[in-house]
């Protein structure tokens, strides 16, 4: 509960597969209502 009077940003995760291959990473997912255009997707290398 946030006592400031500002309600929490929700938090929202969808279950989702991701898969490395030699040349590619393949994510499904299923997001209902919403099309493969509006989905943005960020890969970042953190080592």
């Amino acid at each position: 509960r946030n006592l400031a009077g500002n309600p929490a940003p929700a938090t929202w995760r969808i279950p989702l597969d991701v898969v490395q291959n030699k040349d590619e990473l393949v994510v499904t997912a299923s997001v209902p209502g919403t099309a493969k255009e509006d989905i943005e997707i960020s890969v970042y290398d953190t080592s």
